[in-house]
């Protein structure tokens, strides 16, 4: 009587990797139509902060630079 040898098929090896789905979308259908109109504090804001560099710039253009006298 020979002795049965058993075959091991190499088990094909499983990916440990998930892969991102795809996902394929209509953008006109995501955008909504209406969008939220500016707040009137948001203007307001946006016109002080305009302001404020308005007049950083314009004491940039004044300044002068000075020697100082321990140089």
């Amino acid at each position: 009587a020979k002795p049965k040898i058993l075959k091991i098929a190499a088990a094909p090896a499983v990916s440990t990797r998930r892969r991102k789905g795809v996902v394929i979308r209509d953008p006109e259908k995501e955008l909504h139509i209406d969008t939220p109109a500016e707040t009137p504090t948001k203007a307001a804001k946006r016109r002080k902060l305009s302001g404020e560099a308005q007049e950083a710039d314009d004491l940039k253009k004044r300044l002068e630079i000075v020697q100082d006298e321990d140089d």
